[in-house]
């Protein structure tokens, strides 16, 4: 037993059986199911490989099957959640040719092979078989098969499970299918192309999904193959007495020698081999395992294998685990005898310009020169299996100097367009004779110690002991890629393109992404400025040669107001800010800052890393050699602006290329009004932007995989898309760098950030960033049930609790004193909140979650894994970690109540601007008579005479600048008032945002749920500070980090106030999944419809849909009609095959109607058309309806009453859907329990007489005394289900 005593700090920790024992075992228990290393993704495929049109969305998509006998179509293949990826019409410039059909290919290891679908209805006018019932036959499926064979020896079959029954009662649609090892062993190198045939739930079919495919990948321990680097660059690492390099830890500064060797690495590299296979008509498989630190293109005879580069592969602790990429080559092999495959390499993290971060440290993280490493599996029709072409330093690869003179995630790329040119062909089987390179054998980079390497980085962390890191750094284990990879996802014009004088062209793209500018047809001819000064940021003077002619390309996501050049200040990277709207800097000793290697061309100009593609044609060359631009490789921008300079005219054909993970879009949200709709693709702009492999903060500045960030906006991401496989690989990412005390860091890779803040030191991080793992590994569980993921991660989970337990009551104190003052400001709180903001609180409540989650996590280990029933051991270590956790949950409640009472909290007193104002409202924790008095306050100081405001340098010196119309037309208003000589902004709560990341999900989800939530509207949909549709009229496309104006410091690309995303589809739409269900199978329909004349003014229909693990689902509702006090209620449902769902209906006297159609419509057509109608909407621009126009001349501010595309209304696919209704019931929602369940369908709910009244009149909030609801009708009314994963917080 584990005995813990509580104070009003925490928990003093008394073992008599340490809860490390128990994680131990745990941890053993992981690593017997199977290596935890080997982690993976689900989304889309059809095998029938075309080149798409379009963008990555179309790749993905399937038809449906026209000619059926089944009502259900299997669909969405996917091994360890990973799915193939075609190329699609775009992912490579038109110049460039692809070897293969399919742009990432799934690898996984022999032992590690689950196979899952999803399944969709198939319309009824496409099912042949006239009998069916479908209504009955979609709850489920009765029987499912597997059909293995070898990809290119159809017919050769590999496995065939046979007819499997379903017992439709339990499971409906299984949640994973393991491959059967002992019939169907697989090896290195196989090939496997597979389908799944289904029974629906009547016994009809089968139905067959398209074929899929995927690889299986030598394990990290049966490798041949060497890592292989340039000799040149691998010298630069060791010392005179050849001994590697160290660089302390004491001073992380960038001297001028590191800058030096780092120069001499330059340009990049690149390597070839060429081999020669007679039998090649024999070749059955062929599959090429590679990969390349920092990042990594491989070709096979001048063929690429892939559009990715950027981020390939992703980041992760590279001392810990690199993955690697698999590419089908069978058909390239068959063709011909001789074949060459070649490796390009760029920086990536690996080997980035060293540069001092104010941010960004990454002297902590593993570097090295650049390397790769590569083997080709061949199968013969024999059964044999050979490799060849294995890296190494045998003589048979060469390695040489490329055309990169610069590659650079912060900054960008310098391309030698002569050199380029001269070695075009360089990759295939005849290498051009004009070629530059010099070839030479490759030296074996000899990985440095893991074990040396993490010792010293955990005594540093832990024990700040200065020790010293090998510029040899350790590369850990060889894993199959986990993630689909970063892989070009759109191809977008210019909406505007507009000359800046001298040459220099600005392109407005619409919208903010990462990616990079694409010349189809290349680049003009360069033109020098009439007076031979470049403008700001394109002046290369200090680094290139005089007659060497380039053109520059520089990117941003902002433009300055009052220039109309691009904000550099906000994109600069390593966290070096220049600042202000004129282009001032506030740093002026970034050289010192910056180091020696911060590049001389900012330095001298704007102070600030500039995210910059330069193309070169150095000396004499031929002019010509400009027209053979494309892209940059490895170098991945945060933009919507780009300038190109200089041309006489500009480029054509000219395209962004975006890049991001490559999931599947599985959410939508659209409403009446524009600035929900706004906010909602603000946020899916963000986190596309900011989701390269890992979840960034920002796409240009940092960079870095924060936890906090992910705890609020991973809801959102959620919702939107299948991110299965992406968090799975987040989770793991903390896993891998985990010190050995227990200690989870701020950042997935250790930074040394924020360690002030942290409550227990020793190398962790602040409570709410470092618990991300276990709360993403609950919240993974409940939308895709994945069960192998919780064995092997939570024994670290539990390591993490105990960590905290262990040194929480010291920390604490240390940190707030022994009265606890919420004042101090020691933790990171409500990050960026308007409103002050209580860190006390929030570390507290997410040790409370990291305890929920390890709780919620061992108890359904016990409840679903059935062996544990003959495992007593196993059942009894989960049981204790169970006991505990739930204990040290319990008692961090009781200590969280104990401190919120009397005088401390909460204020007794009109517009109380007290700390923590919003405990109530994100917290189920304090009892009912807390939480009303929390509410009752809270709703006291939204009235007229609560007016706050805000005197943000920004915001002031804005409305200093407005026209006199302006100004008079806000001051009226009250959007503005005079204080203090100023003109500052000027807000009431009841209609402002003023919540940081935490609270804003959580803020108005408790106010929609318990009856407040016309006020939740109210809030939300402003477009005065602070709001959301502030952003929109200052023409934002993507989230700001703040809620409030900053030309000088926040980044206009962050996703972490993206919660609110999830709370327009779950609450305005109402679609969520059900918190207590587990891998998705269970949906919550739970409509707000506005019944106050001021909500159904803001909003009057409202739809989203939701993927699950088992189809889509989704719904729709809208108000019709005109009467003043009523309205009739329209309200559609999909629920998808296999699955069921709550539906809660607004309280009302009247009676609703549950109609079901009686047939199965055609969902794609009905989507089809309503993205036609939509797509015309928004060419239209009927979305949010101003912006702020800044006129230079007379250096003013005023409205533009101008609707843009952004935030343009459209209308659900479910009421462009035809279908017959049969009436099932007719209700009074009001009736006690009366919650109708749904089963898989498609269902109409009407109500004829909806009333519409009058909303709290504002000044009656002042002296408000009403009943609040459930916040004091009854004290365990949030009592925390151990089940619920929805409310770990």
């Amino acid at each position: 037993m584990l005995r813990r005593s509580f104070t009003r700090y925490g928990i003093l920790c008394q073992r008599v059986v340490p809860i490390l024992v128990i994680v131990g075992y745990i941890l053993s228990l992981a690593f017997l199911i199977i290596d935890s290393r080997h982690l993976s993704h689900e989304p889309s495929t059809n095998l029938e490989f075309k080149f798409l049109t379009g963008s990555i969305e179309n790749a993905l998509q399937s038809p449906i099957d026209t000619n059926s006998v089944s009502c259900l179509e299997p669909f969405d293949l996917s091994v360890n959640q990973l799915q193939v990826v075609p190329f699609w019409h775009g992912a490579l410039p038109s110049a460039e040719i692809a070897a293969t059909s399919e742009d990432f290919l799934p690898i996984v290891t022999a032992g590690e092979v689950d196979l899952t679908f999803r399944l969709r209805p198939i319309p009824s006018k496409h099912n042949k078989n006239l009998d069916s019932n479908c209504v009955d036959a979609i709850q489920g499926i009765s029987a499912y098969q597997i059909i293995a064979e070898r990809a290119h020896a159809p017919h050769v079959s590999i496995w065939n499970s046979g007819k499997i029954q379903v017992d439709n009662e339990k499971e409906r649609i299984p949640s994973s299918i393991e491959w059967d090892y002992r019939s169907a062993p697989l090896t290195a190198g196989s090939i496997v192309r597979w389908k799944v045939l289904v029974w629906d739930a009547l016994g009809d079919g089968p139905a067959a999904s398209n074929w899929s495919k995927f690889g299986i990948g030598p394990d990290s321990e049966n490798w041949a193959a060497q890592w292989i680097t340039h000799p040149r660059d691998y010298a630069t690492l060791f010392n005179g007495n050849g001994e590697p390099r160290v660089r302390g830890l004491k001073n992380l500064t960038v001297s001028e020698e590191t800058c030096s060797l780092w120069h001499h690495r330059q340009p990049l590299p690149v390597a070839r081999v060429q081999f020669e296979i007679v039998d090649s008509h024999n070749i059955v498989a062929a599959l090429l395992v590679a990969t390349g630190l920092g990042m990594f293109s491989v070709s096979m005879n001048g063929k690429r294998l892939s559009s990715s580069s950027l981020h390939d592969p992703p980041l992760t602790a590279f001392a810990q685990r690199v993955s690697y990429r698999g590419f089908d080559v069978t058909q390239e092999i068959q063709q011909r005898r001789n074949h060459a495959i070649a490796i390009e390499l760029g920086s990536g993290w690996w080997d980035h310009r060293p540069i001092n971060g104010a941010i960004v440290y990454m002297d902590f993280m593993p570097k090295g020169s650049l390397t790769a490493i590569a083997q080709l599996h061949v199968s013969f029709r024999n059964g044999t299996t050979v490799l060849l072409a294995p890296t190494g330093a045998d003589g048979k690869w060469k390695i040489g100097k490329g055309s990169l003179l610069e590659s650079n995630l912060f900054t960008g790329e310098k391309i030698d367009l002569k050199t380029e040119d001269l070695n075009r062909g360089w990759d295939t089987v005849m290498p051009p004779k004009t070629s530059s390179i010099d070839w030479v054998v490759p030296e074996v980079f000899e990985s440095g110690s893991v074990q040396a390497w993490r010792s010293t980085l955990e005594a540093f962390a832990v024990y700040r002991k200065k020790g010293n890191l090998s510029a040899v750094a350790p590369i850990g284990s060889l894993v199959p890629l986990e993630i689909p990879p970063v892989l070009p996802v759109d191809k977008i014009a210019p909406v505007s393109t507009a000359s800046l004088g001298s040459g220099r062209w600005l392109l407005d793209f619409g919208r903010g992404m990462s990616g990079v500018l694409r010349f189809e047809n290349g680049l003009p001819e360069p033109k020098e400025p009439e007076d031979g000064v470049y403008p700001r940021a394109h002046n290369l003077s200090m680094t290139l040669s005089k007659n060497d002619r380039f053109i520059s390309v520089v990117y941003g996501d902002s433009l300055e107001l009052a220039t109309g050049d691009i904000a550099l200040a906000l994109v600069a990277g390593f966290g070096h800010h220049a600042g202000g709207e004129k282009g001032v800097s506030k740093r002026r000793n970034v050289d010192q800052r910056g180091g020696p290697c911060f590049p001389p061309e900012d330095l001298a100009g704007y102070q600030a890393l500039t995210q910059r593609d330069v193309f070169i044609v150095p000396g004499n060359a031929q002019k010509r050699l400009f027209k053979n631009a494309r892209q940059p490789r490895f170098t991945v921008h945060g933009f919507r602006y780009a300038e190109i300079c200089c041309s006489e005219s500009p480029p054509a054909d000219v395209f962004a290329i975006q890049y991001r993970t490559a999931y599947q879009v599985w959410g939508q949200f659209g409403s009446s009004n524009p600035v929900f709709n706004g906010v909602y693709e603000m946020t899916r702009n963000s986190l596309e932007s900011n989701t390269l492999g890992i979840q960034s903060d920002c796409p240009h500045r940092e960079r870095l995989q924060y936890g906090g960030d992910i705890v609020a906006s991973s809801p959102a991401a959620l919702h939107m898309f299948d991110m299965a496989a992406f968090y799975r690989k987040v989770v793991h990412d903390w896993t891998d760098s985990q010190f050995s005390n227990g200690a989870y860091g701020v950042t997935s890779v250790f930074m040394n950030l924020l360690s002030t803040r942290s409550v227990g030191g020793r190398g962790s991080g602040e409570t709410v960033w470092a618990s991300i793992a276990p709360v993403l590994t609950a919240r993974l569980l409940r939308h895709y049930g994945d069960q192998k993921m919780v064995k092997r991660t939570l024994g670290s989970h539990a390591a993490w609790l105990d960590f905290l337990a262990r040194y929480w009551e010291e920390g604490m104190e240390r940190m707030y004193g022994k009265e606890a003052d919420l004042k101090s400001k020691k933790g990171l709180g409500d990050w960026l909140a308007l409103a002050a903001s209580d860190s006390w609180f929030t570390h507290n409540v997410f040790f409370l979650a990291t305890a929920r989650s390890v709780a919620y996590l061992a108890n359904k280990i016990l409840e679903l894994d059935s062996r544990l029933a003959t495992d007593q051991v196993a059942s009894s270590a989960y049981q204790e970690l169970l006991s505990i956790a739930i204990k040290t949950a319990s008692q961090l409640e009781e200590s969280i109540r104990n401190l919120y009472k009397g005088d401390k909290f909460p204020c007794n007193r009109p517009n109380c601007k007290h700390l923590a104002e919003d405990l109530g409202l994100f917290t189920r924790i304090v009892e009912g008579r807390q939480r009303c008095l929390i509410l009752i306050n809270r709703l006291r100081i939204v009235g007229d005479e609560h007016t706050l405001t805000w005197s943000g340098q920004e915001d002031v010196s804005f409305n200093s600048r407005l026209k006199v119309s302006e100004l008079a037309s806000l001051l009226s208003e009250g959007h503005i008032v005079r204080m203090d000589g100023k003109i500052v902004p000027a807000y009431n709560e009841r209609y402002a945002v003023t919540t940081g990341m935490l609270g804003m999900r959580y803020t108005l989800k408790t106010l929609s749920d318990n009856g407040f939530h016309s006020l939740a509207l109210t809030k939300s949909s402003g477009s005065y500070m602070p709001s959301f549709g502030m952003m929109l009229s200052f023409n934002a496309t993507t989230l700001w980090e703040t809620i409030w104006r900053s030309e000088d410091l926040y980044s206009r690309n962050h996703a972490m106030m993206g919660g609110i995303a999830e709370w327009l589809a779950a609450s305005v739409a109402g679609i969520s999944l059900s918190p207590t269900t587990v891998g998705g199978r269970e949906l919550l329909f739970w409509p707000r419809i506005p019944s106050t004349f001021d909500a159904a003014a803001i909003v009057d229909q409202a739809s989203a849909t939701q993927g699950t693990k088992a189809g889509t689902a989704a719904i729709a509702w809208r108000l019709q009609g005109n009467k003043v006090t009523t309205r009739r209620v329209v309200i559609r449902i999909l629920v998808p095959p296999g699955s069921r769902a709550e539906l809660r209906l607004p309280p009302t006297n009247e009676e609703w109607h549950i109609q079901r159609s009686l047939d199965i419509p055609d969902f794609d057509e009905a989507q089809a058309k309503a993205r036609a109608l939509c797509e015309q909407r928004r060419k239209k621009k009927e979305g949010f309806p101003f912006h702020w126009h800044y006129d230079r001349k007379t250096k003013e501010f005023y409205r533009v009453y101008e609707k843009k595309t952004i935030g343009t209304p459209c209308d659900s696919f479910l009421f462009t859907t035809e279908a017959s209704w049969q009436t099932m019931a007719i209700i009074a929602a009001d009736s006690k329990g009366n919650v109708p369940q749904l089963n898989a369908g498609f269902f109409q709910v009407t109500m004829n007489q909806w009333q519409l009244h009058n909303d709290t009149p504002v000044h009656g909030y002042e002296s408000f005394n009403g009943d609040p609801g459930p916040f004091c009708s009854d004290p365990t009314t949030f009592d925390w289900d151990i089940n619920d994963a929805e409310h770990l917080v």
